[in-house]
């Protein structure tokens, strides 16, 4: 579901709103309320601990993400209705962070923890491919046959998408049974026992670092033109494909990497990418090579969301899961937000040339120290972790 709403926002919707006359920063604001929900949802995380069910914050995500949809469509797409449509856009972001924050801590509860790689690696390339798609597919809805049939297309594609969540067997929660007092202190100690664990700091200094953020995925349409790109292989390779690309990685690293200790596979996938970015440099400047070498990068970077995500599923434990989900993402969206400012700075300072080798050094150097003070020892709060089971009503 998150990758639906992805989809709407950053493809959808900016490109109907350009079409309209809506100015660029306009649009640029509209995602960067949609982006700002997930960092925010720090603040409101632990009530996910604390009260209801999971699967009911679920479904209210769900059916808030709809009802903003619909909305979305309907409002003034100019910039006139901007404000409008920048508060939908942080309504629509929240809305999905709380289906998100349900969904991941359900995962965590309900798979077992030796099947935290592959799940994480559905998970994540899912949501990739699902916003390429969903993308894809409603400018062609919107074009074709309107705002009314593709926001309709939408919000059954929503739905659709969450009706599994009927089939799950969700767990008992010790939180959810205590006095509030109780509630807040419990949520408190495991965010404070996480934090003790060697594991776990080791887990949350490395999501700061640049190690697998993949910062110059974000410049690629910028970059196009040195390679002589023209407006259809940006779309291929940076859209469509890119989302395949990434998606597949994420589906091959759940499927095949999952019994490797998750530490040492976070840090060889980083690898990977790296070397991915130091074949850009090496290739010539031209389309073809440009499409094939930021699909390469694209399906690293699928390897290293996959691993991040399952490495943040094993250092969460199963206290307080909701809490600290959102305390890793918000770190983990540290190095995304400054890596594309530093590439960007090196390469108008010097070349892309550059820029790319700014980026293989700065994350090797960080690799190799991460690595050197690799722990030995795992998470001491982590305990098994029942299988999901499906129930048949």
């Amino acid at each position: 579901m998150d990758g639906l709403a992805g989809g709407f926002t950053a493809i959808v919707l900016p490109y109907i709103a350009v079409q309209k006359g809506m100015s660029v920063t306009a649009i640029g604001a509209i995602i960067g309320a949609y982006v700002l929900a997930a960092p925010v949802k720090l603040l409101w995380s632990p009530i996910l601990d604390m009260w209801w069910t999971l699967k009911r914050w679920y479904l209210l995500g769900t059916a808030i993400t709809i009802i903003t949809i619909l909305t979305m469509f309907q409002a003034p797409i100019d910039d006139g209705g901007q404000w409008l449509l920048i508060g939908l856009g942080f309504v629509l972001g929240t809305a999905s962070q709380i289906a998100n924050a349900a969904q991941g801590a359900l995962l965590v509860l309900t798979v077992e923890r030796k099947e935290l790689s592959a799940a994480s690696g559905y998970v994540q390339g899912s949501k990739l491919v699902m916003q390429g798609v969903s993308g894809g597919a409603g400018v062609l809805i919107a074009t074709r046959w309107g705002m009314s049939a593709a926001s309709l297309c939408f919000a059954g594609a929503v739905v659709f998408t969450s009706l599994p969540i009927g089939m799950i067997s969700e767990p008992a929660r010790r939180l959810v049974s205590l006095k509030l007092s109780a509630r807040l202190l419990a949520v408190g100690g495991e965010m404070v026992d996480m934090a003790r664990q060697p594991r776990s700091r080791w887990v949350m200094l490395a999501f700061l670092t640049p190690i697998g953020a993949g910062g110059a995925s974000y410049l690629w349409p910028a970059l196009a033109p040195e390679w002589h790109a023209g407006p259809n292989v940006v779309s291929l390779a940076n859209g469509l494909g890119a989302a395949a690309a990434s998606g597949l990685g994420c589906f091959i690293y759940g499927r095949f990497v999952g019994h490797f200790d998750r530490i040492k596979a976070f840090l060889t996938t980083a690898m990977l990418l790296v070397g991915a970015a130091l074949l850009l440099t090496a290739l010539p400047r031209e389309a073809m090579f440009f499409a094939a070498g930021t699909m390469i990068y694209s399906l690293m970077l699928g390897f290293s969301y996959a691993s991040y995500t399952a490495l943040q599923f094993e250092t969460v434990g199963e206290g307080a899961v909701a809490s600290k989900n959102a305390l890793l993402n918000a770190f983990g969206n540290v190095p995304i937000t400054y890596m594309p400012i530093l590439l960007g700075i090196v390469h108008d300072q010097w070349s892309t040339t550059a820029m790319l080798l700014f980026e293989v050094m700065l994350t090797s150097f960080v690799i190799t120290i991460f690595a050197f003070l690799r722990p030995r020892t795992t998470c001491d709060h982590m305990g098994a972790i029942s299988i999901v089971t499906v129930s048949a009503g």
